[in-house]
């Protein structure tokens, strides 16, 4: 059977509901980016009044459809919505993108729509995207169901959001630099399809190679209770960040006490899952850009170059500030860097000097390219009259390419031009060559300190605990000492399960140290024993002083019946049978179902010391 993302982002059909020419109409605007994406699958537009929509063939009704959609995208009344959702749960749709708003100015508020939406389609199986979604883009496959204006290439990361139109700006970004998409969803309210399953499906899926996540809270529409979505949450996002990046940034904040409360606890529960939080949509640019390029960075050694003295020590202030650190170099770096570094001993941030040109720049990347003290290369260039910023790009390329070349994938170089006029053109030439261009050096060094922090948390998510061979030794004197205090704390709070077998052996556990359960068992009948097990079935007895007749504990007449059979006195003994094979045989039954309830009885005495004895440290 297909999967959630196979019907997402891999339909062989989809169907339009609602298509239009109106213009201004959410029909309209998903007709044409539908329609301009290149779909190659087969695409069918439903307008109930028209034969034609913008100059594609459209159909009245779903049954004029000549095949099952495997996915719908409705733009149709709020009204309408239930019966659709109905109807197409019995075609067999696989999933339904509600783009509509349900709740409006002209609907009732007092009634919730959302149960009847979820009443139409669970019990087919369809599931529900929205409503209020701006729809999903596949730019692999050519699909663009959505509202938004811009249509990035086919790439590497995936976009999931609540609210669809914070992604709108991030896709115009992402649009403008060149960078890819594999995936984009928006929420909307969330009744069904919610940000669990989509991070488990981003996580298997092989095109996508980090996952970046747009959100406000996670209790939203009636798709479960809070500490249901969020648990899966959870459990989705920490399974996915073993795999692969997951970026976060999360509005509403707020300024009041609760806010800030509230900002705490999703902070916290970010950085247990290992996600990445950055606190803007500029730094989730800044970030992805860095993941889309695959920036190789291994640790958090920054090597700072640039034409400027004060440029670089501002970079270094911002990575300080983040939590990096300066490459301290080696004698024999300092030795290879002072032919070419004008002035004193070279030191972290270079300054190369206002002059420095295309072949300065490229000797020192060479040399901090192959120093083992450095994780990483930032490259600043200020705009002067003397060189331009075309020659330390060309510079850049040319050191990188020389150290791919010899096999180098260890280090990561990132570049800053702040030449308004040129920076774009330099920038594509960098991208080109898969090199990060950034804006200024704060986005450069956070982006960079970004990198770092996401393969710090995934090697932290695969570490085991440690080996304890301190509290766990071979030794049975060691163990005994180790468990032997915490029963006998549970043994003082044993004395009213007496009756269920419980306080021997909580004595016997304290004085070994809770290490094995096979003491001998006293014969039954000696006096001064305390208890006993039977020598045949292991109930649990008390021998009467002075004498050799055995008590049963437990108070059931069917249980004192058993004890004397088992004893050879009473009526239901296997003396009163004649036959000795009539008499073993009931003897053997009425030992099973003795010590089944001895056993049942113990079993839950036990499970409620032990849950507890936790409280008595």
């Amino acid at each position: 059977m297909p999967t959630l993302s196979r019907y997402l982002f891999e339909p062989d059909s989809v169907a339009l509901i609602g298509a239009s020419e109106r213009p201004g109409s959410p029909g309209a605007a998903l007709t044409r980016n539908v329609l301009a994406g290149g779909f190659k699958g087969d695409l069918f537009l439903v307008n109930r009044r028209h034969r034609r929509v913008q100059g594609v063939p459209a159909f009245r009704h779903l049954s004029e459809l000549p095949r099952t959609p495997e996915l719908a995208i409705l733009a149709t009344p709020a009204a309408t919505l239930p019966a659709l959702l109905a109807e197409l749960g019995r075609r067999g749709t696989g999933v339904a993108v509600i783009v509509s708003s349900v709740v409006s100015g002209k609907t009732n508020r007092t009634a919730d729509p959302y149960p009847a939406l979820l009443a139409a389609a669970k019990p087919h199986g369809l599931r529900v995207l929205g409503p209020d979604s701006l729809g999903l883009m596949a730019p692999r496959v050519g699909l663009n169901a959505s509202l938004g204006h811009r249509f990035p290439p086919p790439g590497h990361l995936a976009l999931v959001a609540q609210s669809g139109m914070v992604l709108t700006p991030v896709l115009e970004w992402m649009a403008s630099r060149g960078i890819g998409v594999s995936s984009m969803v928006a929420l909307g309210t969330g009744i069904d399809i919610g940000f669990a399953e989509l991070l488990d499906e981003f996580a298997d899926d092989p095109n996508t190679q980090a996952i970046l996540l747009c959100l406000e809270a996670l209790s939203v529409g009636v798709a479960g209770t809070g500490v249901e979505i969020a648990r899966s949450f959870l459990s989705a996002a920490r399974a996915a960040a073993r795999i692969k990046p997951v970026l976060v940034v999360r509005a509403g904040r707020g300024g009041d006490t609760v806010s800030h409360q509230s900002d705490a606890v999703y902070d916290a529960a970010f950085r247990r899952a290992g996600m990445l939080r950055v606190q803007s949509l500029r730094e989730l640019c800044w970030a992805a850009e860095a993941l889309a390029l695959d920036l190789p960075v291994n640790g958090d050694r920054l090597a700072i170059v640039g034409n400027s003295r004060e440029l670089g020590l501002l970079a270094a202030d911002t990575l300080l500030a983040e939590g990096g650190r300066l490459a301290r170099f080696s004698g024999a770096t300092e030795a290879a860097l002072r032919p070419i570094v004008p002035g004193a001993t070279p030191d972290n941030p270079l300054d190369l000097g206002r002059d420095a040109g295309r072949s300065r720049f490229a000797a020192v990347l060479d040399i901090l390219l192959e120093a083992p003290e450095t994780d990483g290369v930032l490259m600043l260039h200020a705009p002067n009259a003397l060189v331009a910023a075309a020659d330390g790009a060309a510079a850049a390329i040319e050191a990188i390419e020389r150290y791919r070349a010899r096999g180098g994938q260890r280090l990561g170089v990132l570049t800053c031009y702040l030449d308004i006029d040129n920076a774009r053109a330099v920038r594509r030439r960098l991208l080109a060559a898969r090199i990060p261009a950034y804006d200024t050096p704060n986005d450069a060094i956070r982006a960079f300190m970004q990198r770092w922090r996401q393969q710090r948390n995934r090697i932290a998510l695969l570490e085991t605990p440690p080996d304890r061979s301190d509290r766990f030794d071979a030794d049975p004197a060691s163990r005994a000492g180790f468990f032997g205090e915490r029963w006998r704390k549970v043994a003082r709070s044993t004395r009213c399960f007496g009756n269920f077998g419980v306080a021997g052996d909580v004595r016997y556990l304290a004085a070994n140290g809770g290490i094995g359960f096979d003491r001998p068992a006293h014969r039954a009948g000696t006096a001064g024993s305390g208890g006993s097990y039977g020598r045949r079935s292991g109930v649990r007895t008390r021998a009467a002083a002075g004498t050799g007749r055995q008590r049963h504990r437990f108070v059931g007449r069917g249980r004192r019946r058993a004890a004397a059979a088992r004893s050879g006195t009473g009526a239901g003994s296997a003396r009163a049978y004649s036959n000795p094979a009539v008499a073993a045989k009931r003897r053997r039954r009425q030992d099973y179902w003795t010590m089944s309830s001895c056993c049942w009885s113990r079993w839950r005495a036990w499970s409620w010391i032990w849950s507890r004895s936790s409280n008595w440290h």
